[in-house]
């Protein structure tokens, strides 16, 4: 076989001849580069001394960016010496990355210096980061969410927040005048999808109007309302809909902070943000929301507002947007069914049925729950109950031990006198009219949000 020829250097691509070029055909001497190196270095500094930031970032990689800065641009016509150009370069800038150029002592001592500067630099700084970052977001985040523990820098996020997960009375109703309305301004009906005058029965039907006729869909929020639109009535363009808006009833409330008494939910917003604007947090609550019954049993995602301010600094705070919250949602859960299985494999009194845990949107309510069943089982066994037993007992499912370093809101006095005083009353007898049937609790206890169901 004859063997080729070695190819020339016109054939070779640049990436080829950058490979062949050999390190003595550089035009320029090593000490010539190196003065480069350190004149751009000074250079910069002098540029950069008024940031200093920058310019111990720059200082920090100086080497690199100088041969970054000198590099000559390969070309055709440059041939062998444009490409070695690069070559050389490429090979000093991994050894000043690695070694601070070794060939030039000071200059590597001081290329290590200034790095180990702006790493302690950044060390110190990234430290007193995580001291302040807490205290900083708490700052700007003044707006305290009065059902959990989120936070918000202005007040329209934190109001929608409170009214789109907590406390929503709003509905929205698809077509609740019908599929045909009339217009004062023409004084003639319209399509209520698409506002087509004198609508008939198979114009109707074109936007699926049988959908929903009879039946009208609820929805909580208004965006709802507008995906129902597009994918079941297959519209593009939506209609005028603000008339379709259910108002909730009114919600009279009581201030944590100054014990005012608000008769709507706009007057509770404007008055809680002013305290919240004042800097006041929710460590200052004192006592519950003052809601109606009826009102106080479509919360969710709670817990009692007295409880915020030492919950936020939880290892993992109650939130109603945070995943990790669901998890540890998911394990109280867990072990409160174990605690079932197990009661039936005994001759123990058997506790009530827990509901499902899509009905139990908080770790405060599943937990509320089986101390309750856990009270009733005890006092079946004629004891009462102590502080300490309840206070383990939650530990014990709250964090699967019983240590008492662990805290939780059996801890907190306000609230465990408020379950005692729901769930520790001497039992009466059942069929008397002033106990419900089927808790075997007073009917107002039975009533409430803490009692068992």
């Amino acid at each position: 076989m004859i063997p080729s020829a070695p190819p020339t250097e016109q054939s070779l691509d640049p990436m080829q001849r950058w490979q062949e070029s050999p390190p003595e055909d550089e035009p320029a001497s090593m000490s010539a580069i190196m003065d480069a190196v350190n004149n751009a270095v000074i250079q910069d500094n002098a540029r950069l001394s008024d940031y200093p930031d920058t310019a111990s970032e720059t200082n920090s990689r100086g080497s690199l960016d100088a041969f970054r800065h000198h590099r000559g641009r390969p070309s055709s016509a440059s041939g062998d010496s444009g490409t070695s150009i690069s070559s050389k370069f490429s090979a000093a800038s991994h050894r000043s990355a690695g070694s601070g150029v070794s060939q030039s002592g000071s200059l590597s001592h001081k290329s290590q210096s200034r790095v180990g500067k702006t790493r302690q630099t950044k060390g110190q700084t990234k430290g007193q980061a995580k001291g302040q970052t807490k205290a900083s977001q708490d700052t700007r985040r003044r707006f305290c969410c009065t059902f959990c523990c989120d936070r918000f820098k202005s007040k329209y996020d934190w109001a929608r927040h409170e009214k789109s997960l907590h406390l929503n009375l709003e509905k929205w109703v698809c077509t609740p005048f019908g599929g045909v309305v009339f217009s004062p301004t023409t004084n003639r009906t319209h399509c209520a999808y698409c506002h087509a005058l004198e609508p008939s029965s198979e114009h109707l039907s074109l936007h699926n109007h049988l959908a929903c006729q009879g039946n009208n869909p609820e929805f909580r929020r208004k965006d709802h309302l507008t995906q129902h639109l597009r994918h079941t009535h297959k519209l593009e363009v939506m209609p005028l809909i603000d008339d379709w808006k259910i108002a909730g009833p009114a919600v009279s409330s009581r201030c944590g902070f100054c014990d005012t008494t608000m008769s709507t939910w706009t007057e509770r917003i404007e008055h809680l943000a002013g305290h919240f604007r004042e800097g006041t947090t929710m460590k200052e609550w004192r006592g519950d929301h003052g809601f109606a019954p009826f009102i106080a049993a479509q919360v969710k995602n709670w817990m009692p507002p007295y409880m915020i301010g030492s919950e936020s600094h939880s290892l993992i705070p109650f939130s109603a947007t945070d995943y990790n919250v669901q998890d540890h949602l998911n394990q109280i859960s867990a072990r409160v069914q174990g605690e079932e299985t197990l009661t039936e494999q005994t001759d123990l009194p058997a506790l009530d049925e827990i509901p499902p845990r899509s009905q139990l949107s908080s770790f405060t309510e599943v937990l509320t729950k089986h101390l309750s069943q856990y009270a009733q089982r005890q006092m079946k066994l004629g004891i009462v109950p102590t502080d300490e037993m309840f206070q383990r007992e939650s530990r014990r499912i709250v964090y699967d031990t019983e240590d008492s370093w662990n805290q939780s809101i059996a801890d907190n006095s306000e609230w465990l006198d408020a379950f005692r005083r729901l769930h520790c009353q001497p039992m009466q007898v059942i069929g008397s009219p002033q106990v419900d049937q089927e808790s075997g609790l007073p009917y107002e206890m039975a009533g409430s949000s803490y009692a068992a169901e």
